[in-house]
């Protein structure tokens, strides 16, 4: 059995929002409430992309964030190193675990 994740931002536990499982693929996770609280660099609502790229980075509460786009929706993750790009937050993810 999975152990509970926590939201980065908040501390709720993900499983109100995520299949437990679906939590383990995404490192920084947050919860769906504070996804909703996201705003772009200009602070307003970030705009849904289809490609797999999107409206990165994002920020909830001043903390810089970056969202998947896929599935006809998207996840967002913490990001705590303030990285330059999806890929480089991603490669410093890798290397924690």
């Amino acid at each position: 059995m999975s152990d509970v994740r926590l939201c980065p931002i908040c501390d709720t536990d993900l499983t109100y929002s995520y299949d437990a499982e679906f939590a383990e693929n995404y490192p920084g996770l947050v919860c769906r409430n504070c996804d909703e609280k996201a705003v772009n660099t200009e602070g307003q609502t970030p705009k849904e992309h289809p490609d797999d790229d999107g409206e990165n980075p994002i920020f909830i509460d001043s903390q810089q964030c970056w969202r998947r786009h896929r599935f006809g929706g998207h996840v967002t993750m913490v990001d705590p190193d303030n990285c330059g790009s999806l890929q480089e937050f991603y490669d410093r993810q890798s290397h924690r675990t």
